[in-house]
């Protein structure tokens, strides 16, 4: 799929579009932290772990960067929901094979 350098945007509910430049160069890290919280919110969650690594490593400015790692961490699972997980998937495996192994 083709990337354009503007985006249309609805703009106050009615169907008038707007140009926002989105992927130009030249658009200041505040508009583009602005533009991944508005993501956030919006539940677009791919674009918001594709787009704010490189924000908060490529950016001077403190404040962005907080709010990208934020942002990042925000989307990042959970480390006792990947251990229960394992768990689960353990316990799972050692019952199957008792069962299995039992009706022999």
């Amino acid at each position: 799929m083709r990337r354009f350098p503007f985006a249309f945007v609805r703009a106050r509910g009615d169907w008038r579009s707007r140009i926002v430049a989105s992927n130009v160069t030249g658009v200041d890290d505040e508009t583009k932290i602005a533009e991944l919280e508005a993501a956030f919110a919006r539940g677009d969650y791919a674009r918001v772990s594709k787009e704010a690594g490189p924000l908060a490593a490529s950016t001077k400015d403190s404040n962005v960067r907080a709010r990208a790692t934020k942002l990042t961490a925000k989307i990042a699972p959970d480390p006792i929901a990947k251990v229960l997980f394992i768990i689960a998937a353990v316990l799972l495996l050692a019952m199957t094979a008792y069962f299995e192994f039992r009706s022999r």
